[in-house]
This record gives structure tokens, sequence and C-alpha cells, in this order.
């Protein structure tokens, strides 16, 4: 029955949540779209459950996609900093498994939308790009426990 409803990452989306909703209600149609997303796969927090009881806790992850005036930002809980600490090697390499997973399935989603821009708007990302030091990958940044990929 799982398998049937996983995408090619073995994840699949549990819920969906309009945040943005609430600050469309009182600022109105301009306000930024926040969007919660809850994936995962039931299969993968039974292998870590097996080895740490409380990882069914940290199960699914929480995507989080939000307009700034940067641009959207992408940021997700991170399962091996929530594994770590029960000092289980088998449930943190399940939990590394699993934040590689959704960092590439997250990493796909923002090439993608770049690719949808037009020649103008590409021109401009790309300049923004360039003016900063480094690479994008190098352009992530960490926030306690969450980790945010920045585009």
């Amino acid at each position: 029955m799982v398998n049937d409803a996983i995408g090619p990452s073995d994840l699949m989306e549990f819920m969906r949540f309009d945040q943005g909703a609430v600050l469309r209600h009182e600022l109105g149609p301009g306000a930024p779209n926040i969007m919660r997303l809850l994936i995962g796969n039931p299969l993968t927090m039974r292998k870590m459950a097996r080895h740490v009881h409380d990882a069914g806790s940290y199960a699914p992850v929480t995507v989080l996609i939000d307009e700034r005036a940067d641009g959207v930002h992408l940021s997700y809980d991170r399962k091996t900093s929530l594994i770590a600490p029960y000092e289980n090697s088998e449930a943190l390499q399940v939990a590394k498994d699993l934040d590689n997973k959704v960092r590439e399935d997250l990493n796909a989603a923002a090439r993608m939308s770049g690719e949808n821009r037009t020649c103008e708007e590409k021109k401009r990302w790309a300049a923004r790009r360039k003016s900063r030091a480094g690479h994008w990958w190098q352009q992530r940044h960490w926030s306690g426990d969450r980790k945010a990929i920045r585009e």
C-alpha cells in the first residue's frame, strides 16, 4: 500500500497546510505565501523506530516553503540532528538517508522552478548569484535543528 503512494525518492506527502492563508486574511492578497508540507515514508519511520522508539515522534518531515523579499526559501527539519543524541548508529544511518532524500527533492524542486523563469528573470538571477561568494550550496544557512536552503 505504501509503495503505491510514494514517489521516485521514496517519499510521499501526508498533509499540506496553507499557513499563508492566516496572513492573507489579515493583510489581503498581497501577503506572502507560506506553505507547510508533511512528507516522509512510514516504512522509513519504522526502520528508525525499530532502533529508537522516540523516532516516531519526529516523523514525518516538516518542510516550510515561504516567500520573502529576497525570494522563496525552503527549510526542513533534519532528522539526523534529532536522532543523534540517542547515539544509535543504525537509526542515525536511516535518518541520514532520509535527510539526503529530502535535500535531493528540495534541490530538484529549486532547479525546476529556475527552469520556468523567463530569459530576463534568468539573467537577473544569474547576476544575483554571481554577486554572492561561493556556490549556491555554500549559501545554505542553519537555524537550530532546521536546515534551510536558500536559492
